[in-house]
């Protein structure tokens, strides 16, 4: 009996090391450990964005020079039709650069096995636009300047591998709602609080709108180039 208890001990205590080597991904034939794969996906995923910056930089899109816009609004403030025509120029959007990654990236297998998707979310930390204006409201003219802070402004990172070729291609770069955002503007306050808001207001949406799809275009355009130019890992396809 006691032979057979120390069997039994030993027998277990075996199955016990074994089912921990596996677990760490030591035993040969078995995937890697689940920490290490995320290692090696985030620092995929950060050279990605390294190369993104470079993009940037050498051609020249940081600051990256925004399109000039005229724009019409009307809205109704006091009971009474405000008509707004709003001209913007010399616009730019700084601190494209500061793009980096806000999650650890993760890896999922397509439903037909053929292809892996990485996701990450990335932030820019501190978006900056800048625009000259020429406002016409009530056949006055200001003009002045609007600048827009745009803190920790995230977007969804999408790349897709395919497992037999190994090529990896930018499949989505999608900015999210921003939810800080300071709007500071030169050449109104002379026209009272109820115009500098109403100003605010008109070129928030414009900014949520037109001149932020600007922005995720070019930024969609550099991580593009950076994921077609950054190598991927061997052991990238063979991580679960």
């Amino acid at each position: 009996m006691k032979s057979s208890a120390r069997a039994l001990l030993f027998a277990l205590a075996t199955a016990a090391l074994l089912a921990s080597v596996v677990a760490d991904g030591d035993w040969p034939g078995f995937p890697r450990r689940k920490r290490d794969s995320s290692a090696n996906i985030n620092d995929y995923m950060d050279r990605v964005l390294d190369q993104a910056r470079v993009f940037l930089v050498d051609n020249h899109l940081e600051p990256y020079e925004l399109d000039d816009k005229i724009l019409y609004n009307l809205t109704f403030k006091l009971l009474l039709p405000w008509r707004t025509r709003l001209g913007l120029y010399g616009g730019e959007a700084q601190n494209l650069t500061t793009l980096r990654r806000q999650s650890d990236a993760e890896l999922t297998y397509t439903s037909d096995a053929r292809s892996l998707n990485l996701d990450a979310t990335v932030a820019f930390d501190r978006l900056v636009i800048n625009y000259k204006y020429a406002d016409q409201l009530f056949n006055i003219g200001p003009h002045g300047t609007v600048k827009a802070i745009l803190k920790n402004l995230t977007a969804n990172l999408n790349i897709d591998v395919k497992l037999l070729s190994g090529k990896a291609t930018l499949k989505e770069f999608k900015l999210n709602s921003a939810k800080s955002i300071k709007v500071d503007v030169t050449g109104l306050t002379f026209l009272g609080n109820l115009i500098v808001e109403s100003f605010v207001n008109f070129f928030t949406l414009i900014l949520k709108g037109p001149i932020l799809k600007a922005v995720e275009s070019q930024v969609t355009s550099a991580l593009a180039s950076a994921v077609n130019s950054t190598s991927i890992p061997f052991n990238l396809t063979v991580s679960s």
